[in-house]
């Protein structure tokens, strides 16, 4: 894991106060991109690991030797499928990728 990646995840882990879900799978380490808030008016604000879904197929393309589709059903599986409270934010970036002319 990066330092920087370590900093976010020691900066998440004291700004949720310990709630915030970090993906373990160590393909997704560089798949970190940032720290999500929520603000929840009286009920508070709520911190949240965030998380480059592009960067996720990427990494397991090269780290688990997937297909891109292999990638992609085990994430919707096996990440995105578990859900749940404090649950990571996932990024779609290429979605809104322009083409260039």
């Amino acid at each position: 894991m990066s330092e920087v990646n370590e900093e976010l995840e020691s900066d998440l882990e004291e700004q949720s106060n310990g709630k915030a879900i970090v993906f373990r799978n160590p393909a997704y380490n560089s798949a970190l991109i940032g720290i999500g808030y929520q603000n929840l008016g009286s009920k508070g604000s709520k911190h949240f690991a965030v998380y480059n879904y592009d960067l996720m197929i990427e990494e397991l393309i090269r780290e688990e030797n997937m297909t891109h589709e292999q990638a992609i059903d085990f994430i919707s599986y096996n990440t995105l499928g578990v859900g749940g409270d404090n649950f990571p934010i996932i990024l779609y970036p290429s979605i809104y990728k322009t083409k260039e002319n």
